[in-house]
Order: C-alpha cells, then sequence, then structure tokens
C-alpha cells in the first residue's frame, strides 16, 4: 500500500483519518468481494484479511 510512504511529517487531522479509514474500507471489501449488503462488520474484515488499519501504521511511522 503506497499510502503510509512519507507520512512521517504528514498532520493527520481528525477528518482526514475519517477518510482514510473509508476509503481503505472500501478498499478491502472490494479485495475481499464483499458487499455491503452482506453486513459484515469492518473489524471481521480486517481480521479475515490480516490487516491493520492504515491510521495506526502511520501513527506508528510518526512514532518511529
Amino acid at each position: 500500500m503506497a499510502v503510509p510512504y512519507g507520512t512521517k511529517t504528514w498532520p493527520m487531522k481528525a477528518k482526514h483519518e475519517v477518510k482514510l479509514d473509508r476509503s481503505e474500507i472500501n478498499m478491502i471489501r472490494w479485495m475481499g468481494g464483499f458487499s455491503l449488503n452482506e453486513r459484515k462488520k469492518n473489524a471481521e474484515l480486517r481480521e479475515m484479511l490480516v490487516l491493520l488499519p492504515v491510521s495506526l501504521v502511520i501513527k506508528k511511522g510518526r512514532l518511529r
């Protein structure tokens, strides 16, 4: 994933984090072939595909 690249100095606001999480879930649903009608929780989808939230990856990168 190319999003976390170069985010060490990126000041993330709350609205950026919300947009990022929303687009990440859309990508996860697309990758897994899940539709909104299946009513899977976001945590379940991440667990199935063994993924961490991208906002958490960015925060870890900044703290490093």
